[in-house]
């Protein structure tokens, strides 16, 4: 009623049988249009759990259905989801991909199957291993294709479960690889490119950056950037100093006071790794600017 949380009192009527030879002594009236047996809501409000669940999840559903009135928890919207009547059907996945989400990144990990055909997750479960997935892959023999990533326990536990299905790498983590073997090359040759940029030859002609502006005609940002540049490449310059004295990556990072990922970039760049220009983005003035 408009947000206030509603309390319905229902009086039913108990009947008596008259028969002795009955099991049932008492028989009380149906009110099954209004609630189910042993239920302390009513189907609309059980159906608006519900779509509230299917919607948001546990904790968003439930802290939305307390300020619409619905008081309830988290674990209550778990449980009508589960009651409705589709999560009953029992499917058989033809087409399935496989990939790993984190619970707590770098610590602990989960799997998701997701039906491809139907366009809809049929199975989550902790745990990555290889074990785990070929015991789910048994239980569902009727799967002919497997989309995966390219991490070797998923590949091991279809050979292992389903040696006769079909594997195959998905579209996404192809042209996530891909992208990041592109952002690596380009990484390490900064220094490479941005020297080939100030020799550029067109039309026979080679044109030389010349002309640069003195640093006292700088701009304040552009001689903060070059003081940036100037501590990073100091900082580059002492990682690779001790890194021929043969330190580690995370010796390195514990004296410099940097993180070991940082230095990482710097031993494997090959080169000082230039900054990327950043991408100037779109804004309101770029309808007028002709």
């Amino acid at each position: 009623m408009l947000g206030q949380r509603v309390v319905l009192a229902v009086e039913v009527r108990r009947f008596k049988c008259a028969n002795a030879g009955c099991p049932r002594r008492t028989f009380a009236e149906n009110i099954h249009a209004l609630a189910g047996r042993h239920q302390r809501r009513t189907r609309s409000q059980a159906r608006a759990l519900h779509a509230l669940g299917h919607a948001l999840g546990g904790e968003a559903a439930a802290r939305l259905a307390n300020a619409l009135g619905l008081r309830t928890s988290a674990d209550t919207v778990l449980r009508e989801l589960r009651r409705a009547p589709g999560r009953k059907r029992k499917t058989r996945p033809r087409v399935v991909g496989i990939d790993d989400w984190a619970i707590a990144r770098g610590h602990q990990y989960g799997t998701i199957i997701v039906d491809l055909e139907r366009r809809e997750p049929i199975e989550v479960f902790a745990g990555r291993e290889a074990t785990a997935v070929a015991a789910w892959m048994r239980a569902h023999p009727s799967i002919e294709i497997v989309a995966r990533d390219r991490a070797g326990a998923y590949s091991e536990a279809v050979d292992i479960a389903l040696p006769a299905a079909k594997q195959v790498s998905d579209r996404w983590h192809l042209l996530c690889n891909l992208r990041d073997n592109v952002e690596g090359l380009l990484y390490r040759l900064g220094p490479q490119l941005c020297q080939a940029a100030q020799l550029v030859e067109v039309g026979g002609v080679t044109l030389c950056r010349q002309g640069l502006p003195s640093r006292s005609s700088l701009r304040s940002w552009q001689r903060l950037s070059d003081q940036r540049r100037a501590t990073r490449l100091a900082l580059y310059e002492r990682v690779m100093a001790l890194r021929s004295l043969g330190g580690t990556m995370k010796g390195i990072g514990r004296e410099l006071s940097i993180n070991p990922r940082t230095v990482r970039k710097f031993v494997t760049a090959g080169a000082f790794p230039e900054r990327a220009p950043k991408a100037r983005g779109p804004t309101p003035l770029d309808p007028h600017r002709s």
